[in-house]
Parts: structure tokens; C-alpha cells; sequence
């Protein structure tokens, strides 16, 4: 884009297009609901947005049918799309990766069993995410893996439950990295990730167990009176100040340095 533009109804059939908003501003043209469906009769039809610029109507939806939409290289804090909506089985929806926001996200249709495969998020925020399909699913199988959705501040539980017509609002998608096993069956409540490999310390805070992959992350985020018990051999990284009364459990494990 070279300006400020407006768009009205368009059917993006069967071919591949880059759009570069290129911090400009995307309105729809007025009279009624207008739209960019996504969608594909023999081949795949694919619109691949990027750089910074928004989508700012409130009737306008980019609707993805049978197709790809895919704002991976979608940039700026500061960029919005009003509406995006996923149906169809053979639909995917690959997220912004930055801070870009939708602000409603929605998942309709009947095919249940390919709730997960539609959208695989890894980063962006959303001021409301719709599920109206007829199975329930869960919170979790709308996330890449390894990552979590948070909302003002605190995680949400991957085993949480969306069933038809229910709604999560005001939420980011981020990447876990402190692993929190509450239940004890050794998988993240966060994020799903399995607990019994690549971690390397875990802390003990008021009956919660945190799990890290990295010590000098266990370390910093270790609070006064935590117990932080070693799971395996560490090679030492970057330097952590420790400011705080915390008990470190080598548990017959070492730190190492290679010189």
C-alpha cells in the first residue's frame, strides 16, 4: 500500500498474494458488511499480510474458508485487525509472531476435528476469542507448542474447556517459560509441555512446583524462602546476583564450567 485505502467485498480464489500494509490503514468502503474471504475451489488460496498497518471496520472481516491466512510477518505493537473468522476443514490460520492485535478471533463451522489443525498460535493478542463449533475442545489446542495464553498478567490453564459458543477475552499469546505442574502428572498446566525431559531446576513456591530449562532463568525468578532443587548436571552460564534467602538442592547433581 501506498496510502490509506478502502476495500470492498473481495473473493481471493485459488493463488497466493503478499499484501504489504506498509503502516498504512485498511477501511472497508460503507454500505453494509464487507469482506476479504479466503478461499479455495481446486487449489489453495493463500493471503500472506505483512508489515505494519491495520484492518479498522467494524463490518469488515477477513474471512478464512477453505484457505490460508497467514499475518506471521505481520509487524507493529500498534497494528490492528478488527475481524478475522476461520471455517472450513481445510482453513489454517497462521498468527501474528509480534504484538499485533485481532480483535475478535473467531473459530465457526462444523468441523470439529479440525479445531486444531486450523490455527496453531504463537504469539499476537486478541480482545475476544469466539468458539462456535459443536465439539469442545481444549483452551490448548489452539497453541503451538510450547506456548501459553496469558490474561492481565496470569496464565490460563491448557486443559481449560471452550464449548460451543464460549468466549476468552483480552488474552496474548506467549511463549512459557517457567513450567508450572500444580497436578503432578508431570506435564505444564500452561503450555502441555512434558516435565520429564530438558528441564534442569525446579522451585517450590506456597505447594506449586516450577519447572526451567535454563538455571539462570530458575535463579532470577526464584522467590525469598523457595526451595530451587538441581535435576541434572548444569554446564554455568551468565552471571545471576542473588539478592534474596533461598535454599539451592544440588540434589547429587553438579555445575560445571568448560574452559
Amino acid at each position: 500500500l501506498l496510502a490509506n485505502a478502502a476495500v470492498g467485498n473481495v473473493y481471493l480464489r485459488d493463488k497466493t498474494v503478499t499484501l504489504d500494509l506498509n503502516g498504512k490503514t485498511v477501511k472497508n468502503s460503507g454500505g453494509g458488511s464487507k469482506l476479504i474471504e479466503i478461499s479455495s475451489s481446486n487449489s489453495s488460496a493463500n493471503l500472506i499480510i505483512t508489515g505494519s498497518g491495520s484492518f479498522t471496520s467494524a463490518d469488515q472481516t477477513l474471512v478464512v474458508k477453505n484457505g490460508t491466512l497467514d499475518l506471521s510477518r505481520w509487524t507493529g505493537d500498534n497494528s490492528y485487525i478488527y475481524r478475522v473468522t476461520i471455517s472450513g476443514a481445510n482453513s489454517r490460520f497462521i498468527s501474528p509472531t509480534g504484538a499485533g492485535k485481532i480483535d475478535r478471533l473467531a473459530f465457526i463451522g462444523s468441523d470439529t476435528e479440525q479445531a486444531a489443525d486450523t490455527a496453531s498460535l504463537n504469539g499476537g493478542r486478541y480482545g475476544k476469542i469466539v468458539y462456535k463449533r459443536s465439539n469442545t475442545i481444549k483452551l490448548g489446542d489452539l497453541l503451538a507448542e510450547g506456548y501459553a495464553f496469558r490474561q492481565n498478567g496470569t496464565f490460563l490453564e491448557y486443559a481449560k474447556e471452550l464449548k460451543n459458543k464460549d468466549t476468552v477475552e483480552e488474552v496474548e499469546v506467549v511463549r512459557c517459560t517457567s513450567h508450572v505442574d500444580a497436578d503432578g502428572d508431570k506435564l505444564c498446566d500452561y503450555c502441555n509441555t512434558d516435565l520429564k525431559t530438558g528441564m534442569v531446576a525446579t522451585s517450590e513456591t506456597g505447594g506449586t512446583t516450577y519447572y526451567y530449562t535454563n538455571l539462570s532463568a530458575a535463579l532470577s525468578a526464584a522467590k525469598a524462602g523457595d526451595t530451587l532443587t538441581l535435576l541434572t548436571n548444569v554446564q554455568g552460564g551468565n552471571r545471576v546476583t542473588i539478592d534474596k534467602a533461598i535454599t539451592f538442592d544440588l540434589n547429587g547433581h553438579e555445575i560445571y564450567y568448560d574452559v
